[in-house]
């Protein structure tokens, strides 16, 4: 949520409470929701623990989607932004290396932070559908826009005819969200940066619900987790010239 006093922060006594509020708020819904499911998160349980009333949380937020929609940005602004600053600080190495560093960073700050990862990325909240437009999306985009550069970004211009093999509905499909996306990249581009985004993604996913549990101990996962990773480097450096 936006703060009163501008991109600075709050500025006035009753602008800084009122943004103190609004954090504590936040802070203890997404306690309850490590301790439960976004699920069961309500405005009355949150005020609650806060020792107020619900009707004085109405005038933070109105209802519970918002205040939802609320830690949803807040969460995946803290997840992107903190990739953008891998990316950054390997600015200067191979983009094998870069790429890979910022993808077990993905990885990281997804076992860190389980919960809120999840609140991302986990099942749909019952009752919840999320804006297609406003603070949920620009993270998201931004997501799109790093992996987009990461992976493409030495690549020389794509070959004629790489989309040929598409049918007319599915080479729609991809020109549309890559110009939403990623416009630089051609569908074929964008295509597989979907794929490549799906199996890093997955792999965190599958660790996370525990359905890997061989994976045992922490140094076999890592050296599980590179392998995977430079598998995917090389798939991608197959496809250079191609698409």
């Amino acid at each position: 949520m936006t703060t009163a006093g501008g991109p600075s922060g709050p500025s006035t006594l009753r602008e800084r409470k009122h943004a103190a509020t609004v954090a504590e708020i936040k802070e203890v819904a997404l306690r309850q929701m490590a301790a439960d499911s976004a699920a069961a998160l309500s405005l009355r349980a949150v005020a609650r623990d806060l020792g107020t009333s619900v009707q004085a949380l109405y005038h933070y937020y109105p209802s519970r989607d918002a205040l939802l929609t609320d830690l949803l940005a807040d969460v995946h602004e803290d997840f992107v932004t903190a990739l953008e600053k891998v990316a950054k600080r390997y600015a200067d190495r191979s983009p094998r290396e870069r790429l890979l560093e910022v993808n077990l960073a993905y990885r990281k700050w997804a076992r860190q932070h389980r919960e809120r990862f999840l609140l991302i990325y986990g099942d749909p909240i019952p009752g919840f559908t999320a804006a297609r437009s406003g603070p949920i999306v620009a993270p998201a985009k931004r997501l799109g826009v790093l992996f987009g550069h990461l992976l493409f970004d030495d690549w020389p211009e794509p070959p004629p005819g790489a989309e040929a093999h598409y049918s007319p509905e599915l080479a729609v499909t991809l020109a549309g969200s890559a110009a939403q996306l990623t416009p630089w990249l051609s569908p074929a581009r964008y295509e597989y940066l979907m794929q490549a985004w799906s199996r890093l993604h997955g792999l965190v996913l599958l660790e996370l619900h525990g359905h890997l549990p061989w994976l045992q101990p922490a140094a076999v996962a890592e050296e599980y987790v590179h392998n995977a990773l430079n598998n995917l480097w090389d798939d991608l450096e197959a496809r250079r010239g191609v698409i």
